[in-house]
């Protein structure tokens, strides 16, 4: 194995990994195929598996039926590529009726798509989300430059309570 590189060992087994990923009842095993199938180099070399990867991933994410445990790591799937795609749907992911770590997850993933127009969404419905939520939104504003002076703003105006941000963000 030392002699074989790592990506060319993962993309032999991928579908294995990939079985694991969606069927395997341990959610340990789940994370751990997460972090074998987001290498980065495989990520960039292979876009129509990885695109057929996060069309699986969100038929399970939409799935309400299914354990939120699991939809959450489905979530983890789209970070693996740009979500942009997914952005409305993310956002109906983000409901009083959806369990908080799907809601968190979702804002997690939410967050990675470029731009302000994000941050807006999130500050307009600030109140409607419950703490765990409210910490992926926090992270997600505090990823780009320009959303930063938004929070600032949204602080400075009393949008989001200065002790929102926690002593570990001040």
């Amino acid at each position: 194995l030392r002699n074989k590189d790592a990506g060319e060992i993962i993309s032999s087994e991928r579908m294995s990994l990939e079985r694991a990923l969606f069927d395997h009842g341990s959610a340990a095993v789940r994370s751990a195929m997460l972090t074998l199938l987001g290498q980065e180099e495989l990520t960039k070399t292979e876009p129509e598996q990885l695109k057929r990867l996060t069309e699986r991933a969100w038929e399970k994410i939409t799935d309400s039926n299914l354990d939120s445990r699991y939809r959450s790591q489905m979530l983890e799937v789209l970070k693996m590529r740009d979500p942009s795609g997914y952005e409305v749907g993310l956002k109906e992911l983000l409901n009083p009726s959806e369990e908080p770590e799907v809601q968190a997850a979702a804002m997690d993933v939410l967050g990675r798509i470029k731009g302000t127009e994000i941050s807006e969404y999130i500050l307009d419905r600030w109140g409607e989300w419950t703490p765990e939520v409210r910490e992926s939104a926090l992270d997600a504003l505090m990823r780009e430059d320009g959303r930063v002076e938004q929070l600032l703003t949204a602080l400075e105006d009393g949008t989001i309570s200065k002790t929102a941000l926690g002593w570990n963000r001040t």
